[in-house]
């Protein structure tokens, strides 16, 4: 199995942001003073991505918006129909492990996922009376490692995304870690899983020669403690709508055949072959280098092939999906079996992207694919099956 560290520093937003989050939770707050016990559960799936913090719970109200950021996946990601909740729901699958040293308790809830995400939720249990709240506006932080099978060859990105607590006094904290994967699915798969550790950190002086990083005052009986979890079964559904259209369709200067679209909750997946693919990033420029390895020698134009394999969602009541500009990168764009000294198979373009909002800090988006009425790749229409 092959280790993958991942260690990231705290999250901040912006005002604007800020904003943003808030409005969202008054709304849900607002929603939620209208629906009867039978319904209200709908409700609380208004998320939140924030490092843990008290200034960024400053910025937070309190009360029933507190309530509505309760819970764990299956309140975690910003879905917006009945439908998208159910299939949200339906996609989840519970973990239940746990671990407790010194007093403290590091559980494993669930998960889900699809071929280029997957989520895991942790939720950690101080000793009753431990004030989970770092001193100065400090941070609680966490990283983690993961063994990956041999045939998952590779990821592209994860984080830690720490869990605003709107009640340090209850001794209860929450992490998502999330895990971008390519070449291979976890889905299925069995995973080594390593919390590194778990520390408050904050500091005294900031921002002057005298700055000092403190560590420990309220983790310090777990801080050097590492929580392991062995053969951690993803035995999340699949939940994807696949096509294979064998379609031609324009791309930059020419054609490429589409051949293959798969929608899932979380992600839509599309994928073109030969044709003006052989381009796609710089490979006519290397060869006239002298080399048999296409890359392009401009950064500006690295992520060109993706971008101009336009993709455009059309869901049943009307609504637009987009990849935002700041994302939907994911994915693959080079040569099937490429080795060092030769080319073989078909050169492709391959773009994975979630259906994000306006922020990579706010939660992720889930849909229905059965709501999905059709899809637009590069302008040509391809209907979904009913």
């Amino acid at each position: 199995m092959d280790d993958l560290r991942h260690s990231f520093p705290p999250i901040s937003f912006t005002p604007e942001e800020k904003e943003h989050l808030a409005a969202r939770l008054k709304a849900a707050a607002e929603q939620e003073e209208t629906m009867n016990n039978t319904r209200r559960h709908t409700i609380r799936h208004v998320s939140r991505r924030i490092a843990i913090g008290a200034g960024v719970a400053a910025a937070l109200t309190t009360g029933a918006l507190a309530a509505a950021m309760n819970g764990g996946l299956l309140n975690y990601f910003d879905a917006r129909s009945p439908e998208a909740r159910n299939a949200l729901e339906e996609s989840i699958y519970q973990l239940n492990r746990s671990e407790t040293y010194n007093g403290w308790t590091v559980e494993l809830t669930d998960c889900v996922g699809d071929d280029n995400n997957v989520y895991l939720w942790v939720d950690v249990t101080a000793p009753e009376g431990t004030v989970l709240e770092a001193p100065n506006d400090g941070y609680l932080y966490t990283d983690f490692s993961l063994e990956l099978p041999k045939d998952i060859l590779g990821t592209s990105g994860g984080g830690v995304t720490p869990i605003p607590d709107q009640d340090p006094q209850d001794n209860r904290i929450s992490f998502c870690l999330d895990l971008g994967v390519h070449d291979g699915t976890l889905r299925g798969q069995s995973v080594d899983l390593t919390l590194e550790t778990i520390v408050d950190r904050w500091w005294s002086d900031p921002g002057t020669d005298d700055a000092v990083l403190h560590e420990g005052d309220v983790t310090g009986a777990i801080m050097d403690h590492a929580w392991v979890f062995e053969d951690v079964a993803l035995d999340f559904p699949d939940q994807a709508v696949r096509l294979t259209p064998e379609l031609e369709i324009p791309y930059r200067d020419g054609t490429a055949t589409l051949t293959e679209i798969e929608i899932t909750p979380l992600t839509t997946t599309v994928r073109i072959e030969g044709g003006s693919c052989y381009d796609h990033h710089g490979r006519a420029a290397a060869e006239a280098a002298g080399s048999k390895i296409p890359v392009s020698s401009d950064p500006d134009t690295w992520f060109d092939c993706w971008h101009a394999l336009e993709t455009t969602l059309v869901m049943k009541d009307g609504t637009i999906l987009e990849p935002p500009e700041w994302c939907g990168m994911g994915g693959s764009s080079c040569q099937d079996g490429v080795s060092s000294d030769t080319y073989t198979g078909v050169p492709y373009v391959q773009k994975a992207f979630q259906y994000a909002t306006n922020s990579n800090l706010i939660p992720p988006r889930v849909i229905d694919p059965s709501q999905v009425d059709y899809i637009l790749v590069c302008g040509v229409r391809i209907d979904m099956p009913q």
